[in-house]
Parts: structure tokens; sequence; C-alpha cells
């Protein structure tokens, strides 16, 4: 049984909320292969197996949303759920968060 989120799934939330914007798969892997020292480790196909997995995970626990429709011109973009953002309250972090949230989703 998990005992909360693991440290890639960490990794994940904090390379998306410093970006503080929505992000591709692809732009993901690059600032999480800066993060993680491990180069060997990083250049593995496992790694990225593991990466996609935990990104679905955080999904479908709804910590993350998915933006966009998974096609070559429109793909995914991950960014925090605004559930979690409201959560966060009037704080520097949660207005920057639902700042970003909002330029983001066309209205």
């Amino acid at each position: 049984m998990s005992r909360g989120l693991g440290r890639l799934q960490w990794c994940l939330m904090d390379v998306i909320e410093g970006q503080g914007k929505p992000m591709t798969f692809a732009d993901i892997r690059i600032e999480v292969k800066k993060d993680v020292s491990a180069e060997w480790y990083v250049t593995h196909p496992s790694f990225e197996r593991s990466l996609r997995r935990a990104l679905h995970t955080l999904v479908c626990n709804e910590i993350l949303i998915t933006l966009g429709k998974g096609r070559p011109g429109n793909p995914f973009r991950y960014f925090h759920h605004p559930f979690l953002i409201g959560m966060m309250g009037d704080t520097p972090r949660g207005r920057a968060l639902h700042l970003a949230l909002d330029a983001a989703v066309p209205r």
C-alpha cells in the first residue's frame, strides 16, 4: 500500500510549479533531467516509462489536470488541479498558480 506520493511524483509537481505554466511531457522531461543528477539513469528508457507512469498516476488521482487534446498540434499540457490551487488560499503561491491557470485556459 502506498503512503503518499513518491519522489518522482514530488519532483514532477515541483517542476510544474517552478515553471508557473502548463507544461508538455517533452518540457517536463527536459526539466526533470536537469533536476535529477544521475545522468546515466535519466537517459535509460525505463526512466521515461517511470516518468510517464508517475504523471499518469497524478492525473488519475486528480492532483494534476490535462489541457489540450493530446495530438501533435495540441499536445497534453499538465498543470495543478484547480481545486488544489483553491485550497492554497490567498497566498502568493496560490495567486501565482491561479493566474497561470487563467492565462492557459482559453475562454
